[in-house]
């Protein structure tokens, strides 16, 4: 995939083609999210896309796996139809709990294409105590089955006490009204066209206060800009949270040097310069 953006970037860039041997980057600086504001700048996601392709390399990232969201109001209006559920976890209320301790107990399923994986949050000691009737209900909730076919998911799940396989497709649709009957949506963007949407309730007896939670991955732009002895990428979803990071070796381009190329890219595709300036970048050594 890089070969082919750089060769990409070899038709787009001014400079013309890079020698790939030179990419042997070993540090990367990366940015925290935030949101560029389209509205502010009177822009969307096809209105960057249409600039940034003329300087540089565009890729269009779309979900690859979990299942599709059915239409934009599952969730608050910024996710649309490119959106995928990964994860979900559903709390087990105390008094259903296979440890009576102080920590949050919840079942998380794994979401796929054509099932979906349910395992405990942590793998119990034993199933003596185990809630049968509490992962039948969600169960048969999640997947819209028979009170049959959930008991023995739930028997089967209990004996293996780990983690099992569903071969169905969560009614996710269902799930969230469900998750918004015990608590309120707080949805934080984590960079990359991902987000994680927890059901906060202050109520619960726990330090983290959580009655579950949805992880979705978004379609986003990759906009890639290779120089001698640099990548810079710009990540921004429909939503207009971005990211970016430069990519150099050890004694390449600083931090500082990298920002002013950032904020040329930021001019060249119509965005507020100064939101560079708001990025807190954290350096991670290959």
């Amino acid at each position: 995939m890089i070969m082919v953006l750089l060769l990409i970037s070899c038709m787009l860039l001014a400079e013309g083609c890079v020698d790939l041997e030179k990419y042997r980057y070993t540090n990367v600086y990366s940015s925290s999210s935030i949101n560029a504001n389209f509205e502010g700048n009177n822009l969307n996601l096809r209105n960057v896309g249409t600039l940034a392709s003329q300087h540089y390399s565009v890729e269009d990232v779309l979900p690859t796996e979990g299942i599709p969201l059915e239409n934009d109001n599952i969730l608050p209006s910024l996710f649309d139809n490119n959106s995928t559920v990964y994860l979900l976890k559903v709390l087990v209320p105390h008094d259903n709990k296979i440890f009576d301790d102080e920590y949050p107990e919840y079942l998380t399923f794994f979401i796929h294409q054509n099932n979906a994986e349910m395992a405990w949050s942590a793998i119990p000691q034993s199933n003596s105590n185990y809630p049968q009737n509490f992962v039948a209900d969600i169960v048969k909730l999640s997947f819209n089955i028979s009170d049959k076919k959930s008991d023995q998911y739930a028997e089967i799940f209990g004996e293996n006490i780990t983690t099992i396989s569903i071969p169905h497709q969560p009614e996710v649709r269902v799930i969230v009204d469900y998750l918004n009957e015990h608590g309120d949506s707080d949805i934080q963007s984590l960079g990359n066209g991902n987000y994680l949407i927890e059901f906060l309730n202050d109520s619960l007896p726990y330090e983290y206060k959580a009655a579950g939670s949805i992880f979705v991955h978004t379609r986003y732009l990759k906009i890639i800009h290779s120089t001698e002895n640099a990548r810079y990428e710009i990540r921004i979803d429909g939503s207009g949270n971005l990211t970016a990071a430069i990519h150099t070796s050890i004694n390449g381009v600083s931090l500082e040097d990298g920002k002013v190329v950032l904020k040329s890219m930021f001019e060249d595709i119509g965005l507020n310069t100064e939101l560079v300036d708001e990025m807190e970048f954290g350096l991670a050594v290959a």
